[in-house]
């Protein structure tokens, strides 16, 4: 039997120590919360984007955003890639 890799992201990301932190317990993944109209955890685009750029190598950055369109999204983009 062939055992695949478990790949974890964790989400909500506040700091580039909690993104480390969450590598150094095995994460593949961590997820950065973008401007939203509410809830928990929300960092903005300039804050991932600090996250995002000093994330240790091989761990996988996303940006969740409550941009509906190209243009919003595109934007969110350009300060957070």
């Amino acid at each position: 039997m062939t055992m695949n890799p478990v790949h974890v992201k964790i989400c909500c990301m506040a700091s580039v120590e909690e993104a480390h932190c969450a590598a150094g317990h095995g994460a593949s993944a961590v997820g950065l919360v973008g401007e939203m109209p509410s809830g928990p955890g929300v960092i903005g685009a300039k804050a991932a984007a600090a996250i995002a750029r000093e994330a240790p190598p091989g761990l996988e950055t996303f940006l969740l955003t409550s941009g509906e369109s190209a243009a919003d999204i595109a934007s969110e983009l350009a300060i957070c890639p």
